[in-house]
């Protein structure tokens, strides 16, 4: 995730999240009246991807084959991004995944870009029609379907949206990332009208902590569920507070009623953010006492020998 990066020093970035938005407990407690079905963990923990060779020695065991990665990687995490489904989407591909992974794993598949960024959702019916058909064939293994809306998609473009949201969130679950400033400026007018929207249907506004854009953590909660895309900086020290800080929150939103928060951990290589992985693991069992991947190999365990016929 390259957006809102800083190349240079972030030793002066305010990483402090925001106070907890008033409208918070209004969604917790609607949250906590609805019965739960997810039956998995409320806080589940992923990547953006699972295909990076340098995953073997990190996270895979030594002579791991490609075909085996998306098996292996679904012991160790509890959820993933599926960032691949907004470059194109087809069926011979989903029901890998859905052969690969068992049925307590979730995907987040991502908008296609001919979606979100071609046509900005407008005109798009029968585009989404198809994709819906081919995500459901993961079956029980969809979370989210999350849409990143381009940066020049601003406020003036909310009719597109709403319109957008009207038509599918009775279909499909919803997330959206809105980047452009103008949602977040001052005042919060804009992140109040779209909040309400969201919340009308049921959709999450996803939360971004990246250090040159403060304003997309916004910590809005307007679903049962949410995301969070949190982006390290590593090796600086300030990613290990930034997660104690996440896993403060995290625990008081599980306790309070939200369903399920899937957790995006990006590094600017996949394969740092499995030490960032260990650390949000670590953290949160000391806050709660709960593993929320109980399937991660610790460094000295590895990751064990590959086991093909569970997949």
């Amino acid at each position: 995730m390259e957006f809102g990066r800083i190349d240079g020093s972030v030793d002066t970035v305010d990483f402090s999240l925001p106070l907890e938005p008033q409208g918070n407990a209004r969604v917790l407690e609607r949250a906590a009246q609805v019965s739960r079905t997810d039956a998995g963990p409320v806080v589940r923990v992923g990547l953006a991807g699972w295909g990076h060779r340098d995953f073997v020695g990190t996270l895979l065991p030594p002579g791991t084959r490609q075909a085996d990665f998306l098996g292996l990687h679904a012991r160790a995490f509890t959820t993933n991004e599926l960032n691949t489904t907004y470059y194109g989407i087809d069926a011979d591909r989903i029901a890998r995944w859905a052969r690969a992974t068992p049925s307590t794993f979730r995907f987040c598949p991502k908008l296609p870009a001919d979606v979100t960024h071609g046509a900005a959702l407008v005109g798009v019916d029968a585009r989404m029609e198809q994709f819906v058909d081919l995500a459901r064939g993961l079956g029980p293994r969809v979370g989210r379907v999350w849409g990143l809306l381009p940066i020049e998609f601003d406020p003036g473009r909310f009719a597109a949206l709403e319109a957008f949201v009207r038509t599918w969130a009775a279909r499909v679950p919803l997330a959206f990332e809105l980047r452009h400033q103008a949602w977040f400026a001052r005042g919060g007018a804009q992140l109040d009208r779209v909040g309400a929207l969201f919340e009308e249907h049921d959709v999450a506004l996803v939360i971004s902590d990246v250090a040159g854009r403060r304003d997309v953590a916004h910590l809005r909660l307007t679903a049962r569920d949410t995301i969070v895309r949190f982006v390290g900086n590593r090796p600086h020290p300030t990613d290990a507070p930034r997660i104690d800080a996440w896993v403060e929150r995290l625990a008081s939103w599980a306790a309070s009623g939200l369903h399920t928060a899937h957790v995006f951990l990006h590094q600017r290589h996949d394969p740092e953010a499995v030490e960032t992985a260990r650390r949000f693991r670590a953290a949160y069992r000391a806050r709660t006492g709960v593993d929320v991947l109980p399937g991660f190999p610790s460094p000295a365990e590895g990751a064990g020998p590959v086991q093909r016929e569970l997949f």
